[in-house]
């Protein structure tokens, strides 16, 4: 069973069905760093894991700011 998730837009008043963002645990976290590190690209990153390029590139400048591995 699935859930509906509904995202409001004040100001608008619009209410769209949306899928909320896949979180992804560590290891798929150190996977990308790692494949980035090894200049890979982040459209065949993001091909391969199936989420958006522009995420990738958020998990890895995340982790070139802070130098870890961890993204919250």
């Amino acid at each position: 069973m699935s859930r509906k998730y509904f995202l409001y837009i004040p100001g608008k008043n619009i209410i769209k069905e949306y899928t909320p963002r896949m979180k992804l645990n560590d290891k798929k976290i150190k996977y990308i760093i790692r494949e980035k590190i090894k200049r890979r690209s982040s459209t065949e990153i993001a091909k391969e894991m199936k989420i958006s390029t522009g995420y990738i590139n958020y998990i890895y400048k995340k982790y070139k700011e802070n130098g870890e591995y961890m993204i919250v």
